[in-house]
């Protein structure tokens, strides 16, 4: 992977402060913010009473506070949902982007320039201090990391970090995060999809054994009652040539017969098309190919751990 960084300008930044916040948080989310210990990163989700996503997060827990990255107008969507559980509890909400600024790190060169002049690095899924932020270590195998920090050092970081990596665009960033296994979920993905078919019951963004939270006993059911039928997959189209990037496509087997429609479409080096689709299991080796013939090569969306 080359060295590239990516300044994350559209996103929302929601804080969960007070006393009360574990307690709030953990009958809400499908991941264990209890057992979340300082510095700890994780990924989650929330549901509605059906066990639909109507949000999905990078979970960051510094000191008492709780930090979620998530899509543009995710963050409102999920302050909505919780606003009318808060009053019960000594903790208040809100969205701070304004305050905090937060850059994606991907590549050995820039994370080998980091660990030089800033050691220890953070391990897995965890965080360290950095200037007026943190810096979170957000996969296992890949060199893929997160810098929040203040708004006001923003700029001084930029120039002074990143001269061994160049500016990437944020189709860069899901990518990445995308082959480490995380659904690029968005605002149009609100109280569409249950946790099982964006494969997040198998990349740990679900806890089985945490308890009860909005949506448990549905998502629950599926897990332990109903064997998957489908789950999703990473296509890639190389070479792609078309110079108008499609909203879907239609994916088929050798015998022409359709099999499904890509969710979403990430392009990469203008040549590397990269889709989205939920297949039945048992097609996982099947050759696919689109309509105008193209080959596409196949993998499940597995988060490496």
């Amino acid at each position: 992977m080359h060295s590239f960084y990516v300044d994350l300008k559209n996103f929302d930044l929601v804080q969960v402060s007070g006393s009360d916040a574990v307690r709030f948080l953990q009958g809400q989310l499908t991941c264990d913010v209890q057992a979340l210990s300082e510095g700890a990163v994780t990924f989650g989700a929330a549901c509605n009473n059906k066990g639909r996503v109507y949000a999905a997060f990078m979970l960051m827990r510094q000191n008492d506070n709780y930090f979620f990255l998530m899509a543009p107008g995710v963050g409102g969507t999920f302050i909505n949902n919780l606003k009318k559980f808060i009053p019960f509890y000594k903790c208040d909400m809100q969205v701070v982007n304004t305050a905090w600024s937060c850059l994606g790190i991907c590549g050995s060169e820039i994370t080998t320039y980091l660990e030089n002049n800033k050691n220890p690095m953070p391990a897995a899924y965890n965080s360290i201090p950095y200037e007026d932020g943190w810096l979170c270590n957000i996969s296992a195998t890949n060199d893929i990391f997160l810098l929040c920090t203040k708004t006001r050092t923003h700029a001084t970081l930029v120039s002074k970090l990143f001269a061994r990596g160049t500016a990437a665009n944020h189709d860069s960033w899901l990518l990445q995060n995308m082959l480490a296994g995380h659904f690029p979920f968005s605002i149009e993905d609100v109280d569409i999809y249950t946790p099982q078919e964006l494969n997040y019951d198998r990349n740990g963004y679900v806890n089985f054994s945490k308890g009860c939270y909005t949506g448990q006993e549905i998502v629950a059911r599926m897990h332990y009652r109903g064997k998957a039928k489908k789950q999703l997959y990473v296509l890639q189209i190389t070479d792609h040539d078309q110079t108008q990037l499609p909203e879907k496509i239609e994916v088929l087997d050798e015998n022409q017969v359709v099999l499904g429609t890509t969710i979403k479409l990430l392009l990469a080096d203008n040549k590397n098309l990269y889709l989205l689709i939920n297949l039945p299991v048992e097609l996982g080796a099947t050759k696919l190919f689109t309509a105008l013939g193209q080959r596409i090569t196949n993998q499940p969306l597995q988060r490496t751990v």
